[in-house]
Protein backbone atom coordinates (compact mmCIF):
# COMPACT_ATOMS: atom_id res chain seq x y z
CA UNK A 1 0.00 0.00 0.00
CA UNK A 2 3.24 2.49 0.92
CA UNK A 3 4.14 2.12 -2.68
CA UNK A 4 0.76 2.94 -4.36
CA UNK A 5 0.48 5.85 -1.87
CA UNK A 6 3.34 7.08 -2.55
CA UNK A 7 2.44 7.26 -6.57
CA UNK A 8 -0.16 9.49 -5.98
CA UNK A 9 1.80 11.93 -2.72
CA UNK A 10 4.14 12.51 -5.34
CA UNK A 11 1.68 14.63 -7.12
CA UNK A 12 1.98 17.15 -4.15
CA UNK A 13 5.68 17.35 -5.31
CA UNK A 14 4.74 17.75 -9.28
CA UNK A 15 1.99 20.32 -8.92
CA UNK A 16 2.90 22.05 -5.55
CA UNK A 17 6.56 23.61 -5.78
CA UNK A 18 5.81 26.40 -3.55
CA UNK A 19 8.24 29.36 -4.12
CA UNK A 20 9.23 31.88 -1.34
CA UNK A 21 6.26 33.95 -2.47
CA UNK A 22 3.63 31.01 -1.27
CA UNK A 23 0.90 28.66 -2.75
CA UNK A 24 -1.90 31.15 -2.78
CA UNK A 25 -3.80 33.85 -1.15
CA UNK A 26 -4.09 33.33 2.69
CA UNK A 27 -7.31 34.67 4.41
CA UNK A 28 -6.87 38.31 4.90
CA UNK A 29 -8.49 38.00 8.37
CA UNK A 30 -6.26 35.55 9.88
CA UNK A 31 -3.31 36.16 7.72
CA UNK A 32 -0.49 37.55 10.11
CA UNK A 33 0.91 41.51 9.54
CA UNK A 34 4.63 41.84 7.95
CA UNK A 35 6.57 40.01 10.20
CA UNK A 36 7.37 41.86 13.94
CA UNK A 37 4.68 44.51 13.25
CA UNK A 38 1.40 44.87 14.65
CA UNK A 39 -1.30 46.81 12.59
CA UNK A 40 -3.15 49.39 13.94
CA UNK A 41 -1.03 50.75 16.41
CA UNK A 42 2.91 51.95 16.55
CA UNK A 43 5.05 49.64 14.87
CA UNK A 44 7.50 47.79 17.14
CA UNK A 45 10.31 45.36 16.64
CA UNK A 46 8.44 42.09 18.18
CA UNK A 47 10.20 39.36 20.24
CA UNK A 48 11.80 36.59 18.41
CA UNK A 49 9.27 33.92 19.62
CA UNK A 50 6.19 35.93 18.19
CA UNK A 51 8.04 36.58 15.05
CA UNK A 52 9.01 32.85 14.52
CA UNK A 53 5.31 32.20 15.42
CA UNK A 54 3.67 34.37 12.74
CA UNK A 55 6.33 33.09 10.05
CA UNK A 56 5.29 29.58 10.90
CA UNK A 57 1.40 30.56 11.04
CA UNK A 58 1.79 31.98 7.84
CA UNK A 59 3.39 28.78 6.18
CA UNK A 60 0.47 26.97 7.86
CA UNK A 61 -2.39 29.09 6.42
CA UNK A 62 -0.40 28.99 2.92
CA UNK A 63 -1.03 25.35 2.97
CA UNK A 64 -4.66 25.16 4.23
CA UNK A 65 -5.27 28.09 1.39
CA UNK A 66 -3.83 26.23 -1.51
CA UNK A 67 -6.07 24.69 -4.40
CA UNK A 68 -5.57 21.18 -5.86
CA UNK A 69 -3.75 22.07 -8.95
CA UNK A 70 -5.91 20.90 -12.39
CA UNK A 71 -3.68 18.31 -13.52
CA UNK A 72 -3.89 16.79 -10.04
CA UNK A 73 -8.12 16.73 -10.38
CA UNK A 74 -7.60 15.32 -14.00
CA UNK A 75 -5.40 12.71 -12.86
CA UNK A 76 -5.48 9.46 -14.66
CA UNK A 77 -3.63 6.10 -14.75
CA UNK A 78 -2.82 3.77 -18.01
CA UNK A 79 -4.43 0.34 -17.89
CA UNK A 80 -3.42 -2.31 -20.88
CA UNK A 81 -5.86 -4.03 -21.47
CA UNK A 82 -4.50 -6.83 -23.95
CA UNK A 83 -0.53 -7.32 -24.16
CA UNK A 84 -0.29 -8.38 -27.95
CA UNK A 85 -2.47 -5.39 -29.27
CA UNK A 86 -1.01 -3.11 -26.73
CA UNK A 87 -4.68 -1.87 -26.62
CA UNK A 88 -4.59 0.40 -23.34
CA UNK A 89 -7.69 2.12 -21.65
CA UNK A 90 -6.80 5.72 -19.73
CA UNK A 91 -9.08 5.91 -16.25
CA UNK A 92 -9.66 8.71 -14.53
CA UNK A 93 -8.55 8.82 -10.58
CA UNK A 94 -9.09 12.96 -10.48
CA UNK A 95 -11.29 12.33 -7.39
CA UNK A 96 -8.68 10.04 -5.15
CA UNK A 97 -5.86 11.99 -6.42
CA UNK A 98 -7.43 15.11 -5.06
CA UNK A 99 -8.18 14.07 -1.94
CA UNK A 100 -4.76 12.78 -1.44
CA UNK A 101 -3.42 15.99 -2.78
CA UNK A 102 -5.36 17.95 0.50
CA UNK A 103 -4.37 15.67 3.26
CA UNK A 104 -0.94 15.78 2.30
CA UNK A 105 -1.15 19.86 2.17
CA UNK A 106 -3.28 19.70 5.78
CA UNK A 107 -0.67 17.04 7.10
CA UNK A 108 1.91 19.79 6.01
CA UNK A 109 -0.14 22.60 7.52
CA UNK A 110 0.14 20.86 10.70
CA UNK A 111 3.74 20.63 11.31
CA UNK A 112 3.72 24.07 10.54
CA UNK A 113 1.14 24.93 13.37
CA UNK A 114 2.60 22.58 15.79
CA UNK A 115 5.65 25.13 15.26
CA UNK A 116 3.81 28.19 15.50
CA UNK A 117 2.00 27.15 18.76
CA UNK A 118 5.49 26.11 19.97
CA UNK A 119 6.66 29.43 19.29
CA UNK A 120 3.83 31.08 20.50
CA UNK A 121 4.24 29.41 23.84
CA UNK A 122 7.59 30.89 24.48
CA UNK A 123 5.49 33.71 25.83
CA UNK A 124 5.75 32.45 28.90
CA UNK A 125 9.30 33.07 29.30
CA UNK A 126 10.03 36.07 28.07
CA UNK A 127 11.67 38.26 30.59
CA UNK A 128 10.44 41.65 29.54
CA UNK A 129 7.54 42.44 30.64
CA UNK A 130 6.50 45.02 28.51
CA UNK A 131 7.10 42.99 25.67
CA UNK A 132 5.50 40.49 27.13
CA UNK A 133 1.52 42.22 28.26
CA UNK A 134 1.97 43.93 25.27
CA UNK A 135 2.36 40.46 22.88
CA UNK A 136 1.23 37.75 24.86
CA UNK A 137 -2.46 38.60 24.71
CA UNK A 138 -1.76 38.25 20.69
CA UNK A 139 -0.40 34.89 20.75
CA UNK A 140 -3.05 33.35 23.00
CA UNK A 141 -5.10 34.79 20.05
CA UNK A 142 -3.52 32.84 17.73
CA UNK A 143 -2.72 29.70 19.91
CA UNK A 144 -6.54 29.79 20.19
CA UNK A 145 -7.42 29.52 16.31
CA UNK A 146 -4.92 28.18 14.40
CA UNK A 147 -4.84 24.64 16.02
CA UNK A 148 -8.29 24.80 15.40
CA UNK A 149 -8.57 25.61 12.15
CA UNK A 150 -5.82 22.88 11.01
CA UNK A 151 -7.50 20.25 13.45
CA UNK A 152 -11.04 20.99 11.82
CA UNK A 153 -9.84 20.18 7.99
CA UNK A 154 -7.93 17.30 8.98
CA UNK A 155 -11.64 16.42 10.20
CA UNK A 156 -13.38 16.78 7.50
CA UNK A 157 -10.90 14.91 5.07
CA UNK A 158 -11.10 12.11 7.42
CA UNK A 159 -14.60 12.07 6.56
CA UNK A 160 -14.60 12.79 3.00
CA UNK A 161 -11.87 9.84 2.91
CA UNK A 162 -14.32 7.69 4.51
CA UNK A 163 -16.94 7.92 2.23
CA UNK A 164 -14.92 7.67 -0.61
CA UNK A 165 -13.47 4.34 0.54
CA UNK A 166 -16.75 3.23 1.41
CA UNK A 167 -18.36 4.04 -1.78
CA UNK A 168 -15.50 2.77 -3.58
CA UNK A 169 -15.69 -0.39 -1.90
CA UNK A 170 -19.42 -0.88 -2.30
CA UNK A 171 -19.12 -0.02 -6.09
CA UNK A 172 -15.98 -2.53 -6.39
CA UNK A 173 -18.10 -5.80 -4.72
CA UNK A 174 -20.96 -5.26 -7.05
CA UNK A 175 -18.69 -5.55 -10.04
CA UNK A 176 -16.86 -8.67 -7.77
CA UNK A 177 -19.77 -10.32 -7.43
CA UNK A 178 -20.93 -10.55 -11.57
CA UNK A 179 -22.33 -14.08 -12.62
CA UNK A 180 -21.18 -13.11 -16.21
CA UNK A 181 -17.41 -13.82 -17.66
CA UNK A 182 -15.92 -10.74 -17.08
CA UNK A 183 -14.66 -8.98 -19.80
CA UNK A 184 -10.92 -7.05 -20.38
CA UNK A 185 -12.76 -3.86 -19.60
CA UNK A 186 -13.92 -5.31 -16.25
CA UNK A 187 -10.33 -6.49 -15.25
CA UNK A 188 -8.98 -2.81 -15.85
CA UNK A 189 -11.82 -1.00 -14.15
CA UNK A 190 -11.32 -3.92 -10.90
CA UNK A 191 -7.06 -2.68 -11.79
CA UNK A 192 -8.39 0.84 -11.18
CA UNK A 193 -10.48 0.81 -8.17
CA UNK A 194 -7.54 -1.07 -6.41
CA UNK A 195 -5.52 1.79 -6.88
CA UNK A 196 -8.14 3.61 -5.88
CA UNK A 197 -9.28 1.84 -2.70
CA UNK A 198 -5.51 1.35 -1.21
CA UNK A 199 -4.84 5.41 -1.71
CA UNK A 200 -8.36 6.02 -0.34
CA UNK A 201 -7.71 3.41 2.63
CA UNK A 202 -4.03 4.83 3.69
CA UNK A 203 -5.60 8.72 3.43
CA UNK A 204 -8.23 7.89 5.77
CA UNK A 205 -6.01 6.74 8.05
CA UNK A 206 -3.20 8.94 7.98
CA UNK A 207 -5.57 12.11 8.72
CA UNK A 208 -7.97 10.29 10.99
CA UNK A 209 -4.81 9.17 13.03
CA UNK A 210 -3.55 13.22 12.78
CA UNK A 211 -6.98 14.45 13.20
CA UNK A 212 -7.15 12.27 17.02
CA UNK A 213 -3.73 13.67 17.86
CA UNK A 214 -4.72 17.55 16.88
CA UNK A 215 -7.75 16.95 18.87
CA UNK A 216 -6.29 16.55 21.90
CA UNK A 217 -2.75 19.20 21.32
CA UNK A 218 -5.49 22.17 20.42
CA UNK A 219 -7.61 20.96 23.54
CA UNK A 220 -4.59 21.03 25.93
CA UNK A 221 -3.36 24.48 24.26
CA UNK A 222 -6.51 25.79 24.58
CA UNK A 223 -6.32 25.51 28.33
CA UNK A 224 -3.42 27.76 28.70
CA UNK A 225 -5.53 30.58 26.64
CA UNK A 226 -8.12 32.75 28.14
CA UNK A 227 -10.97 30.54 26.51
CA UNK A 228 -14.23 30.64 27.45
CA UNK A 229 -15.15 27.51 29.56
CA UNK A 230 -17.76 27.12 26.81
CA UNK A 231 -15.46 26.94 23.93
CA UNK A 232 -13.41 23.99 26.21
CA UNK A 233 -16.51 21.90 26.96
CA UNK A 234 -18.00 22.51 22.88
CA UNK A 235 -14.18 21.42 22.27
CA UNK A 236 -14.39 18.41 24.15
CA UNK A 237 -17.88 17.59 22.90
CA UNK A 238 -17.00 17.72 18.96
CA UNK A 239 -13.28 15.70 19.88
CA UNK A 240 -15.70 12.95 22.14
CA UNK A 241 -17.73 13.11 18.81
CA UNK A 242 -15.44 12.57 16.18
CA UNK A 243 -13.18 10.00 18.03
CA UNK A 244 -16.69 7.58 18.73
CA UNK A 245 -17.51 7.80 15.42
CA UNK A 246 -14.46 7.46 13.72
CA UNK A 247 -13.30 4.53 16.10
CA UNK A 248 -16.71 2.73 15.33
CA UNK A 249 -16.50 3.38 12.09
CA UNK A 250 -12.50 1.77 11.36
CA UNK A 251 -13.84 -1.19 13.35
CA UNK A 252 -16.79 -1.90 11.59
CA UNK A 253 -14.99 -1.21 8.04
CA UNK A 254 -12.46 -3.97 9.14
CA UNK A 255 -14.98 -6.22 10.08
CA UNK A 256 -16.91 -5.96 6.76
CA UNK A 257 -14.00 -6.39 4.27
CA UNK A 258 -13.17 -9.30 6.19
CA UNK A 259 -16.66 -11.23 6.14
CA UNK A 260 -16.05 -10.18 2.26
CA UNK A 261 -13.00 -12.30 1.82
CA UNK A 262 -14.35 -14.90 3.09
CA UNK A 263 -17.38 -14.37 1.00
CA UNK A 264 -15.42 -14.87 -2.09
CA UNK A 265 -14.36 -18.15 -2.32
CA UNK A 266 -17.27 -19.38 -1.20
CA UNK A 267 -19.15 -18.05 -3.65
CA UNK A 268 -16.03 -19.49 -6.32
CA UNK A 269 -16.73 -22.97 -5.18
CA UNK A 270 -20.53 -23.15 -6.88
CA UNK A 271 -18.99 -21.72 -9.92
CA UNK A 272 -17.91 -23.81 -12.89
CA UNK A 273 -16.41 -21.05 -15.35
CA UNK A 274 -12.85 -21.63 -14.82
CA UNK A 275 -12.47 -17.53 -16.11
CA UNK A 276 -14.93 -16.86 -13.12
CA UNK A 277 -12.98 -18.87 -11.01
CA UNK A 278 -9.24 -17.09 -11.46
CA UNK A 279 -11.60 -13.57 -10.83
CA UNK A 280 -12.81 -14.55 -7.97
CA UNK A 281 -9.23 -15.70 -6.77
CA UNK A 282 -7.22 -12.29 -7.47
CA UNK A 283 -10.50 -10.38 -6.01
CA UNK A 284 -9.57 -12.61 -2.51
CA UNK A 285 -5.99 -11.99 -2.69
CA UNK A 286 -6.97 -8.18 -3.31
CA UNK A 287 -9.45 -8.13 -0.09
CA UNK A 288 -7.39 -10.32 1.70
CA UNK A 289 -4.96 -7.27 1.72
CA UNK A 290 -7.36 -4.69 2.01
CA UNK A 291 -8.97 -6.55 5.27
CA UNK A 292 -5.47 -6.51 7.10
CA UNK A 293 -4.89 -2.98 6.30
CA UNK A 294 -8.19 -2.12 7.74
CA UNK A 295 -7.79 -3.87 10.39
CA UNK A 296 -4.27 -3.09 11.42
CA UNK A 297 -5.79 0.89 10.70
CA UNK A 298 -8.57 -0.07 13.17
CA UNK A 299 -6.08 -0.96 15.50
CA UNK A 300 -4.23 2.31 15.28
CA UNK A 301 -7.05 4.37 15.44
CA UNK A 302 -8.47 3.11 18.28
CA UNK A 303 -4.85 3.29 20.36
CA UNK A 304 -4.78 7.26 19.24
CA UNK A 305 -8.21 7.62 20.15
CA UNK A 306 -8.05 6.03 23.78
CA UNK A 307 -5.01 8.58 24.34
CA UNK A 308 -7.42 11.07 23.46
CA UNK A 309 -9.94 9.90 26.01
CA UNK A 310 -7.16 10.12 29.00
CA UNK A 311 -6.32 13.67 27.34
CA UNK A 312 -10.05 15.40 27.77
CA UNK A 313 -9.95 13.86 31.00
CA UNK A 314 -7.30 16.34 31.93
CA UNK A 315 -9.32 19.64 32.90
CA UNK A 316 -8.16 23.17 33.40
CA UNK A 317 -6.40 24.44 36.78
CA UNK A 318 -9.55 26.40 38.69
CA UNK A 319 -12.17 25.09 36.02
Amino acid sequence: MKNTFNVLAALFLIACSISAAGCGGAREVVKPAEPGVLTGVQPEVAPAWFQQGEAAEREAYKYLDYAVPKEVREKTIVVLLDSLTRDSLSIPIGEVAALAYQAKLALTARVSSERAVNAYDERWTDSLTLSREFYSPRAQEKVSTLPVAVTLRLDSLSRRSAEMFDSLDLSNRDRIRTRVVPTRMDAAMIGAADTKLKVALETLTAVTDAALTDYGFTYLHLQGTDSASYKMTEWSVRAKRFLGETEAGFKSRAAELQRFAVFIPETAKTEKSKVLKVWYAEAKVRYDFYAKAATQAAEKISANAERLRQTLLIRPVGR
